[in-house]
């Protein structure tokens, strides 16, 4: 079921079995992921970054913290991430 299709049922207040278990699922694997922070550089590159591929704010960041890290592919369904040239997106 998309995301889109949960969060209208959680809205209607139909679907809370389906988040508490993708809530419990996102709970086992959060002791793996590697958290990277935004610095005030990130903020900065950002802006260019949203300039020059038309991006919003939230996929920018996401894009400016990669570019530091060096983190050259994205695990995602968001099809924006593909006006980035330097990115590989894997579906």
């Amino acid at each position: 079921m998309s995301a889109y299709k949960v969060r209208k049922l959680f809205e209607r207040g139909v679907a809370e079995e389906t988040i508490r278990a993708r809530l419990v699922a996102l709970d086992r694997i959060t002791e793996k992921l590697n958290v990277i922070p935004p610095t005030y550089s990130d903020f900065k590159e950002s802006m260019k970054i949203a300039l020059e591929y038309k991006l919003l704010p939230s996929d920018v960041l996401i894009a400016a913290i990669m570019r530091r890290e060096e983190i050259k592919e994205i695990l995602t369904l968001d099809s924006d991430f593909r006006r980035i040239p330097w990115l590989r997106i894997i579906p």
